[in-house]
């Protein structure tokens, strides 16, 4: 969900420099620069954000194909146990009958 956030912002980002450069650039003339470098903070803070988002969900995938390699694990393992339970079952049951 979050990759998808900040792919939109990215993307709105980018059409809104492409669309409204000639606005950008006359508003950014006629304010001073401190109100410039506010209204400029916010876009580059999404940008880093949605870089690093974008980092980690490459991380995220990893743990996750780990994750699974253990479950895949853990079931053969139960499998194993439920195998070996049923032979000492049934070799109770044959030493316990008369």
């Amino acid at each position: 969900m979050r990759r998808v956030v900040a792919i939109a912002a990215v993307s709105i980002l980018v059409f809104d420099l492409i669309v409204l450069h000639p606005a950008i650039k006359d508003f950014l003339r006629t304010r001073p620069w401190w109100h410039s470098l506010l209204l400029a903070v916010l876009p580059i803070t999404l940008l880093i954000l949605a870089y690093f988002e974008l980092r980690h969900v490459g991380e995220i995938n990893g743990l996750r194909a780990e994750r699974n390699g253990f479950r895949a694990e853990v079931m053969g393992l139960q499998r194993r146990v439920a195998n070996l339970t049923a032979e000492l079952d049934a070799e109770r049951s044959k030493h316990v009958q008369p």
